[in-house]
């Protein structure tokens, strides 16, 4: 399916392109809004100001019934594509609206809404990334490699030459899957050696074209995009997969809460909602009255975004829904200011990075 993903990204840079350029043409400067309360304490490295002038922050945001709005940080020209929490901070993935090299990592501090330290470049197209406390995992988007870079130092300290898209990470080891199809590990999830940052022990099969991977609710799990469609279940103590969840859909977003996890279908615009107990879906799937794509979940609720990217999204969007997981239904809807291209839910509050403009929202439910 590599023809498919360069189809795939070339449409995207188009698109991305020229909504980009359109913002770009009425950007002004405009102070961070200051949140209800704050969850999460400062560290260092010292904060300092975003080096970049911010895009418009819209002027519409607004609490919902059951949600507000807190801290909102202007991120500048590049679009946020990741978030991850580790080390008491927000790490925010950054790729260029070209899809062309340098992407960065920055380190916000959540309370203050501030840059810790310079942001991190990488010298290539970022795609996906993961974060512990001793390390930032980065898988490149195009030639194959994923870093390693110690988040004291700021440097990179190992280099993965495999194909991988994807890398996550818990507290057993880091995991890399997304190779192409006509690659030696294709359709194949690893584990990397945390001592060697090698790879260890053998492939273990996954779905076809893998485009989602995450962890939690005591697994591993990899969301595939061809057929048939499925979310591999792999123990993250013995590296074995214990269950194929068969959902019918080409996985577009996949999360994971306490005891819950979620898959979102793009083209049919609905979520699933399946129970790591019986590894089964839980109830009939959820409409979502948008093309969806980024999903996160709380022990009580899940969210669910409207996409960023793709043929059926409306550029003007920028809802997120809040579903009652005992319920498995909509109670909630909250605009965010822009389309979402990636949700985390931390300490009591949802972060959503979005562009057009350029920005993470927090959002306290």
């Amino acid at each position: 399916m590599q023809l498919q993903r360069n189809k795939f990204f070339l449409t995207l840079s188009r698109i991305s392109t020229l909504i980009f350029i359109l913002s770009a043409c009425q950007e002004q400067l405009v102070p961070i809004h200051e949140p209800t309360h704050a969850s999460l304490v400062a560290q260092s490295p010292t904060p300092t100001a975003l080096s970049s002038p911010p895009t418009p922050l819209p002027t519409a945001l607004a609490a919902s019934a059951s949600m507000q709005i807190g801290r909102v940080i202007p991120l500048g020209d590049d679009f946020p594509f990741g978030l991850a929490f580790a080390r008491q901070s927000l790490w925010v993935l950054m790729r260029k609206s070209s899809f062309l090299p340098p992407g960065s990592i920055l380190q916000i501090d959540p309370r203050s809404g501030q840059l810790l330290g310079e942001p991190i470049q990488v010298d290539f197209d970022p795609w996906s990334f993961a974060v512990t406390e001793d390390a930032i995992w980065v898988a490149k988007n195009g030639p194959a490699a994923v870093i390693r870079i110690d988040p004291e130092t700021r440097q990179i300290v190992g280099m993965l030459q495999v194909d991988a898209s994807l890398v996550a990470a818990d507290a057993h080891a880091v995991w890399i899957s997304g190779a192409g199809e006509n690659d030696a590990n294709a359709n194949t999830t690893w584990r990397v050696d945390l001592l060697t940052n090698q790879l260890t022990g053998t492939p273990i099969p996954v779905g076809i074209e893998p485009l989602q991977m995450v962890t939690g609710a005591g697994a591993v799990w990899v969301g595939a995009h061809s057929g048939p469609p499925s979310i591999t279940r792999i123990d993250p103590a013995t590296g074995l997969v214990v269950a194929t969840v068969e959902v019918g859909f080409p996985v577009h977003g996949l999360a994971t809460g306490p005891d819950s996890v979620w898959a979102v279908d793009y083209h049919g615009q609905k979520v699933v909602h399946i129970s790591p107990q019986t590894n089964q879906i839980v109830g009939d799937p959820i409409p979502i009255p948008f093309a969806p794509s980024a999903v996160a979940a709380s022990g009580t609720d899940a969210w669910v975004a409207v996409a960023s990217f793709g043929n059926d999204v409306d550029p003007n969007d920028d809802r997120v829904v809040r579903i009652d997981i005992r319920t498995n239904t909509i109670v909630d809807t909250i605009h965010v200011g822009g389309p979402v291209t990636a949700l985390a839910f931390e300490e009591g509050s949802l972060w959503v990075a979005t562009v057009r403009p350029s920005a993470i929202v927090q959002v306290i439910p």
